[in-house]
């Protein structure tokens, strides 16, 4: 009778040892409220007429927000996509992880979607599988499609945090991803007719359009080989990026006529790019900027005192705001 009990103990203690080590093993979800900010994206951007920059001017765009969360190993975990209607509005999820470190991404761009399509975007987001193998390239779109404006800023952010039991939510807030470029065209009315302009624009010097990400999460910006616009009227044929003014904002102000446009890109690897009027097929001397990440520019063409269209000379700076 006495080995019988001793029996029935030992089978109870290796029981209790071998729950004691699964519980070991199971992992316990903490409800992390994720919030992100995409008004941040936009801040930096002072100069603004009508809140053009907040608003996207029409139902049928939305502002896509995207959540990736990696793992240590940067492996995917979870993801989350909604459609903002504009940059005031507030992308919030509730997600279930285990304690553990991740690196958050947050992406905002622009996208024209009908129901439950995407019909147009500007930038493709491809590989969120792993976080080095992240990248989001620039779709080409018909240099007229006015789509291409102020809709191309990108917004990136990123956040390592530790999921634990004092750590429930976390707010991210993105940064645009380049610089933003405001082409101001005043006094054009009286162009259009006397000098027959048939074209009026701007060529832009073909700049990084793809970001990849490191095993960190940090974006790295780079130039796809890819074919663009080619203009030839000068010395040799150079392809640009091409503005057309015809396609931009039109308004009064002050009682004079005046077109806005905006263009968005990534500082180029050397820090410059050149701007190249172009009227009628003839482009003008370049006038170059040093882009700074998330700093704002104006491109100014005054034609209320030219007498000709072609003595006009654009000039370019930064915008600064105390």
């Amino acid at each position: 009778m006495m080995k019988k009990y001793i029996s029935m103990a030992m089978v109870a203690i290796a029981a209790f040892t071998f729950s004691g080590c699964s519980n070991e093993d199971i992992q316990i979800d903490r409800n992390t409220v994720v919030s992100i900010q995409p008004s941040s994206v936009i801040s930096p951007f002072k100069k603004q007429d009508n809140n053009e920059l907040q608003t996207l001017a029409d139902t049928k765009f939305k502002l896509r927000t995207t959540l990736l969360i990696y793992d240590k190993e940067g492996v995917l975990v979870e993801s989350a996509t909604e459609y903002l209607e504009n940059y005031l509005s507030m992308m919030r999820k509730n997600i279930n992880l285990p304690d553990g470190t991740y690196t958050m991404i947050a992406i905002t761009n622009v996208v024209e979607k009908v129901g439950s399509n995407i019909s147009r975007e500007i930038w493709k987001i491809e590989n969120t599988s792993t976080i080095g193998n992240l990248k989001i390239e620039y779709q080409e779109v018909d240099p007229n499609d006015e789509f291409i404006y102020q809709r191309a800023i990108l917004g990136i952010g990123k956040q390592i945090v530790t999921i634990a039991p004092q750590k429930t939510e976390i707010t991210i807030k993105p940064e645009p991803a380049g610089s933003l470029i405001r082409m101001v065209y005043k006094g054009i009315h009286k162009f259009e007719t006397s000098d027959n302009i048939t074209q009026l624009g701007m060529a832009i010097d073909i700049v990084p359009d793809r970001l990849s990400f490191d095993g960190n999460g940090n974006p790295i910006s780079s130039t796809r080989k890819s074919s663009y616009p080619v203009l030839t009227s000068g010395p040799t044929p150079i392809n640009y990026r091409y503005i057309d003014l015809f396609k931009t904002t039109s308004q009064s102000m002050n009682g004079i006529d005046e077109r806005v446009t905006y263009f968005f890109a990534f500082p180029p690897t050397e820090g410059t790019i050149n701007f190249r009027a172009v009227y009628t097929g003839k482009l003008k001397s370049p006038i170059t900027c040093n882009l700074v990440n998330a700093s704002e520019y104006e491109i100014m063409f005054d034609l209320t005192s030219a007498n000709k269209i072609a003595d006009v000379i654009p000039t370019i700076e930064e915008i600064k705001f105390n």
